[in-house]
């Protein structure tokens, strides 16, 4: 499974989780974890607020799809509604994945101390091993597959 926020960053970690995934011959999970727009009272009633939470979705998925490597076969999306790294691990959960692959910024300091990462939390808290894949590492790889 990968777990993309929609950064350039994350989307690093799909070609690495497809090559892990061909030698063993597994399906990749492409997922992203989305908090549904809120709307404020006085726009209830003019705004159905469940096709746009069906929209927002629908968008999520379509961007999942748009980031699968040509000539790929054995994948799945998933649009989750919900906090991020907390939604992405029950579904890890519930669908009894073997391995989540995620880049990390290896950010530290008082920016993380304040605001967290996702990235840590899912590899902490995960049900199943975690690769999380740094910066100086996805260049590595990158220059090996020659992406």
């Amino acid at each position: 499974m990968v777990p993309l926020d929609g950064s350039k960053l994350s989307e690093r970690a799909i070609a690495p989780a497809f090559e892990i995934a061909q030698h063993r011959k597994a399906e990749v999970f492409l997922v992203r974890a989305f908090e549904p727009t809120i709307l404020p009272p006085a726009a209830r009633g003019f705004v159905d607020q469940d096709a746009l939470h069906e929209q927002e979705k629908a968008d999520v998925e379509k961007y999942l799809k748009s980031v699968v490597p040509k000539g790929q076969e054995r994948w799945s999306v998933a649009a989750l509604k919900g906090p991020a790294a907390e939604t992405v691990l029950k579904y890890a959960e519930d669908q009894e994945m073997e391995l989540i692959v995620l880049t990390t910024r290896g950010g530290s300091g008082l920016e993380r101390w304040l605001l967290g990462s996702v990235a840590e939390r899912i590899s902490r808290h995960a049900p199943c091993p975690v690769l999380s894949i740094g910066q100086k590492t996805l260049r590595a790889l990158e220059s090996k597959m020659g992406t």
